[in-house]
């Protein structure tokens, strides 16, 4: 919601009865904020594409902090705080389609809250594309944000903002290599991914607004599958690395993968690549047809999820075709541990990796990993590593009542709240389960829909709701 000028786009929509803009001092009352609409100026709202958000700006006489407050009669919801200027802007986003939605102006002047006169727009609807999705909850929900998640095919796809409702309250169109969307830290646009056609084809980055606008972020040479944004603006994601092998005299193409940072400068570098470590086992015949132009390629590591750990300087990966996850030191690109399959530094406990498709750092220090475990029911484990002793322990695993197997994809998350998000994919399911295995929201989609990479909400700063005085 950053501070900037705005071309004026569309009228605005005040309500009956505003107080008088000239006579401050016998303005009326909002609850604690008396209505001075004199000290905002040229105000405009308009729509963005999606229909589902509303941008607002005017010009603050104050150039003072300022927030907006909006919500349909049931609910409120506030824009995080607008820095000081004279203009200012703001998309007002969290409601669902076509809601009647009642909107005001709040900016400081000393020590007090002073407001523009209430104004009021309806929401759109969302596409005539979008699936039809069947929602259980077994606790109470709230207009509070809960996930971030792709829905793909390969017609059509978007990236979907649910509230704990279970309820779209925006979507805008995608591609469906576009697997996981990661919000800004400011809550103002969402970082997609796309990927190479193959390993010698370029894919881009962009950052998309809540309008659906598109602006390049970066591009890298065979990027696939997953992204990862880190602190500083740097963004993480994996590549190919496609080698020749001879096989008593025959020639093998088999495709590995790599883990490349693109930073802001738009300079790819190449952090680690599975080769360093591991080599493919050349009496196995790797799964074909994963290179489109090359039938013969042989599909070897499978690298696909990725994430970074801050508190470590850490990257985190699943790797599928080795059956195991690995850290990778940021800095100099070494593989710190492997855990998992009969490859890996420390074996663990059987099935505690199996077809992995995620793998994350809890604050705790415990591992969350999605395996897809195919051939039997998918699984979501949380785990300890000790790298020194070489060892694993389990703390909590979760397998759907109804034995989900995923094919496609596979994440999971844990919430502030101490709840796990668990994207089934391509099982068609998005579900939060509580510690003690509670399915507390179940998302279905239609057949033939996948749920990709999630992003869990519930520290997201895009807007929050006010609490009842």
């Amino acid at each position: 919601m950053a501070a900037g000028v705005v071309a004026a786009l569309g009228g605005c929509h005040a309500s009956p009865g505003e107080s008088d803009p000239d006579s401050p001092d016998d303005s009326a009352q909002e609850g604690d904020c008396p209505i001075v609409d004199s000290l905002f100026d040229d105000v405009v709202d308009e729509p963005d594409r999606t229909g589902l958000a509303q941008r607002v700006a005017w010009s603050n006489t104050l150039a003072s902090e300022a927030v907006v407050r909006f919500g349909d009669g049931e609910v409120t919801l506030e824009t995080p705080p607008l820095a000081p200027d004279v203009y200012q802007q703001a998309v007002l986003a969290g409601l669902g389609a076509g809601e009647e939605v009642t909107w005001q102006i709040r900016a400081r002047r000393d020590e007090a809250w002073v407001c523009s006169a209430q104004r009021t727009y309806r929401t759109g609807e969302l596409d005539q594309g979008f699936p039809s999705l069947t929602v259980e909850l077994d606790t109470e929900g709230s207009r509070q944000p809960l996930a971030l998640v792709p829905l793909l095919t390969q017609e059509i796809s978007y990236l979907a903002l649910f509230d704990r409702r279970g309820v779209v309250i925006w979507a805008a169109p995608i591609t469906s290599n576009e697997r996981r969307g990661i919000p800004d830290s400011a809550g103002t646009a969402f970082l997609l991914a796309d990927q190479a056609y193959n390993p010698d084809s370029s894919a881009r980055l962009s950052w998309m607004s809540w309008g659906g606008e598109r602006t390049e972020a970066g591009a890298a040479v065979g990027m696939h599958t997953d992204v990862a944004l880190l602190p500083d603006g740097t963004m993480a994601t994996l590549g190919w690395d496609l080698r020749e092998f001879d096989d008593d005299g025959e020639v093998r193409r088999i495709l590995g993968d790599t883990l490349l940072e693109i930073g802001q400068d738009g300079q790819t570098r190449q952090v680690w690549s599975v080769y360093d470590d591991f080599q493919p086992d050349l009496s196995v015949d790797y799964a074909t047809g994963w290179v489109p132009d090359d039938p013969t390629v042989e599909d070897w590591s499978h690298m696909n999820g990725l994430s970074y750990s801050s508190v470590e300087d850490t990257y985190y990966v699943s790797i599928t075709g080795l059956g195991l996850v690995a850290a990778i030191a940021r800095q100099t690109g070494s593989l710190l541990w492997s855990a998992g399959g009969p490859s890996a530094s420390i074996q663990g406990e059987p099935g505690l990796v199996a077809s992995p498709h995620s793998v994350y750092r809890l604050p705790d220090g415990d591992f969350l990993v999605f395996n897809r475990d195919q051939g039997s029911c998918s699984h979501v484990n949380r785990f300890a590593v000790d790298p020194v002793a070489r060892t694993t322990e389990s703390h909590w695993s979760y397998t759907s009542p109804d034995c989900l197997s995923v094919e496609y994809l596979g994440d999971a998350r844990f919430t502030s709240d101490e709840h796990y998000l668990i994207s089934w994919s391509s099982a068609g399911r998005l579900e939060e389960v509580d510690e003690s295995g509670v399915s507390l929201r179940r998302i279905d989609a239609p057949m033939g829909w996948t749920f990709g990479f999630v992003e869990d909400l519930d520290t997201w700063p895009g807007y929050r709701e006010v609490p009842e005085p």
